[in-house]
């Protein structure tokens, strides 16, 4: 937002400024002057308080605001006047605004003044004792030493957070590697009015759990930033800068710290490699392997029936209320596309016990959903609730919450079941009604199975039914048909001879199930079960008849070891 894009009212949008002048008009009213390239606009601050503050910013610091309000009421401050004052005048002196920005207590805006690479940041419940804008202005110091490296107290690389925060001084800061879990964290989002990016984690480990440590990484661009996918993964870090403040510890990695790196791994698994990192390569010497199978251990035993304390609250679906900006927990029912074309945004429909949701994400945050599935547990970090809708905030981010973990465990049973199948109809394509297949009585009465995740739970030899969309057909072989007059394989139906070929290999057929990108199972069809299936088709009338979205495929199923065979089931174009 700029200044000529201002009107009267409550204004969410960020606002970066740099202050032009000021004048105490007296000891209840401020005048600040700000402007950007398209114009100029004062800020009037009311109240003794606040003029005894803001009095001792100087002109030529920079100023971003959020959550201000713009008003046009000037007979509200003529209180503090004499009746002859002008007082639209006196207020919006020096521009040619018909308004001001008014800054009082009860509607404290939050604001980040900057100077010489020094900011002090004020949110609404900021204590005002406590800010002190001199220290704007102080000189800068000249210090051009590098952090002190620390190392265990073995003289090991790695240490715990504890021990770092132990031995970080007054004023000081060290430059440490360890393990922890990373329990919370934020997408990336523009920094202040720099071209940096910001995101930042909430981690722990035993050496101060339940309590947790905040992680700032500085970067140039949020694509390659690794996506954290699950509450506990692990992460390794490597020469972070650590200091501490009001007793916290705090690390950073900023772009300029070329030896700051990172690694992370699964909790929930055994896996000895990354799944992902930023900068470096992974060694995988003995004494590091031990350090990462002891937290994960350790992360897998405590996380199980606790959860560290975070600054918000972390809140079940069922417990948000209208204005909330908290992090809920869900288990997802589907993940749709919201159009066919590559800008168009998500939908995430999700529930607990009782209650369900559907929240918009917007294509430029997809990589939030980066292997999140149906019926998966997820953390949704600053989800916004207000007139009944759901959104995301600017930094908003999803984990995968394990499904042994369980305080924050959800049923994936749900009485709402039936209403988050219509939620979800509203996402399918257009289908129409027509079952494009037809099943023998033996297998008509079997369970349908609209997971197909649940169908890797099937033990061998087991069968069901299942129903979806014909998307792929793929031979198991090259030469699949087989000339009777040449007694030889062919590619084509129709040999070069004239004479219609025989199928001679297994069909895999994919479904999709509508839901999800990544709802697809491949069936089988085998070359004995073929000419029952087809019914007399071709080739090319078998594939046209399978793949499309004008109907869809009702199959019986068996599990075999070949995959999940296609039994008892027949093309039927009578319904």
């Amino acid at each position: 937002m700029q200044v000529s894009d201002l009107s009267v009212g409550y204004k969410e949008d960020r606002l970066n400024i740099t202050i032009d002048q000021k004048a105490k008009l007296n000891e209840f009213v401020l005048r600040v002057t700000i402007s950007d390239a398209t114009g100029k606009i004062n800020i009037i601050f009311e109240g003794q308080e606040l003029v005894n503050i803001f009095d001792k910013v100087r002109p030529g610091t920079k100023l971003r605001l959020n959550y201000f309000i713009v008003s046009g009421d000037f007979h509200n401050l003529s209180k503090y006047f004499p009746s002859v004052v002008p007082m639209q005048n006196t207020l919006t002196y020096g521009t040619n605004s018909k308004f001001f920005i008014h800054i009082i207590i009860p509607t404290m805006p939050e604001l980040t003044f900057t100077h010489n690479n020094t900011s002090i940041s004020i949110f609404p419940d900021t204590v005002l004792e406590s800010i002190n804008l001199s220290k704007l202005y102080l000189p800068q110091q000249q210090n051009s030493a590098l952090p002190q490296k620390l190392l265990g107290p073995n003289m090991e690389k790695f240490s715990s957070l504890k021990f770092i925060r132990d031995n970080i001084h007054e004023n000081s800061k060290l430059s440490a590697s360890c393990y922890a879990l990373v329990v919370d964290s934020t997408s990336s989002y523009q920094y202040s009015e720099s071209t940096e990016y910001l995101s930042t984690l909430k981690v722990t480990d035993p050496s101060i759990f339940p309590n947790v440590a905040s992680i700032s990484i500085f970067h140039e661009d949020p694509k390659i930033l690794p996506k954290i996918i699950g509450f506990g993964d692990i992460i390794r870090m490597e020469q972070f800068i650590f200091k501490t403040h009001r007793d916290s510890l705090n690390g950073k990695l900023t772009f300029s710290d070329k030896n700051s790196k990172f690694y992370l791994f699964s909790l929930i698994d055994d896996n000895q490699i990354p799944y992902s990192s930023f900068r470096g390569n992974f060694e995988q010497a003995p004494e590091i392997l031990n350090s990462l199978q002891a937290i994960r251990s350790w992360g897998k035993i405590t996380l199980t029936n606790r959860v560290p304390m975070l600054p918000n609250s972390t809140k079940f679906l069922r417990e948000l209320k209208p204005k909330d900006q908290s992090d809920i927990l869900l288990r997802i029912f589907g993940v749709f596309s919201m159009g066919i074309n590559e800008d168009d945004p998500k939908a995430i429909v999700g529930y607990d016990q009782d209650s369900i949701c559907q929240i918009i994400v917007p294509r430029e945050k997809e990589k939030l959903l980066k292997l999140i599935q149906s019926r998966d547990i997820i953390r949704v970090k600053d989800l916004i609730y207000e007139n009944g809708r759901f959104s995301l905030g600017k930094s908003s981010d999803i984990l995968k919450i394990y499904e042994f973990m369980n305080l924050w465990y959800i049923p994936v049973e749900t009485s709402k079941e039936k209403e988050l199948q219509n939620l979800a109809e509203i996402y399918l394509p257009q289908r129409s009604m027509t079952i494009k297949t037809e099943i023998s009585a033996s297998v008509k009465s079997s369970l349908l199975l609209k997971d197909y995740p649940s169908l890797s739970a099937m033990p061998l030899n087991e069968t069901c039914k299942i129903e979806g969309f014909g998307v792929r057909i793929v031979p198991e072989e090259m030469n699949r048909f087989f000339c009777l007059n040449c007694e030889v394989s062919k590619p084509y139906e129709i040999c070069q001879c004239g004479c219609i070929t025989l199928i001679t290999s297994d069909i895999f057929i994919y479904l999709w199930d509508g839901l999800n990108d990544e709802g697809i199972v491949k069936t089988v069809l085998t070359k004995e079960n073929y000419q029952h299936f087809v019914q007399n088709l071709t080739w090319h009338q078998f594939k046209s008849a399978v793949i499309g979205f004008d109907g869809f495929l009702e199959l019986g199923i068996k599990v075999t070891n070949v995959g999940y065979e296609i039994m008892e089931t027949s093309l039927n174009f009578s319904k």
